[in-house]
């Protein structure tokens, strides 16, 4: 099928859209399989748990974040496009000394308020030990997403 295809750029952003789509996909259905194993293991209660570890864990990826994964995109199209691939490694290093310090407060700061959060705010204790989970993950998540 790509063998048909003339125009070389074409052709290559067909291959990079069929793979990001397989990936997307082979994601989605890997999102599906976890949830259903949750569920059929520990019932509604852990799905509950489950989706409000994974909400908690997108709004502190997104304070953490600052944006710069949208910025990323433009600037390393604009540096490929005019050569200077040099800058693109330079912009990575500047938005994580940028984005390590803070997603590092976020998850101690998260991790210290679990207990609160989880009996205070949410009135069950038994999100303490995903909360603390969860703020474990927050570099992490914030660093992949950029």
């Amino acid at each position: 099928m790509f063998d048909q295809i003339q125009n070389i750029h074409l052709r290559e952003i067909v291959k990079g859209s069929f793979s990001a789509l397989f990936f997307r996909v082979t994601g989605v259905l890997m999102g599906y399989a976890v949830l259903s194993f949750i569920s059929n293991r520990y019932g509604p209660f852990g799905v509950g748990i489950y989706s409000l570890s994974l909400t908690v864990l997108f709004v502190l990826g997104m304070v953490g974040r600052l944006g710069f994964n949208a910025s990323v995109l433009r600037f390393v199209a604009q540096f490929s496009a005019q050569g200077e691939s040099w800058k693109i490694k330079t912009l990575y290093r500047h938005i994580l000394e940028i984005v390590v310090p803070l997603s590092l407060f976020l998850s101690v700061c998260f991790y210290f308020l679990s207990d609160f959060s989880a009996s205070r705010i949410f009135k069950e204790p038994d999100l303490v030990r995903a909360f603390k989970i969860v703020s474990f993950l927050v570099l992490f998540y914030v660093v992949n997403q950029i």
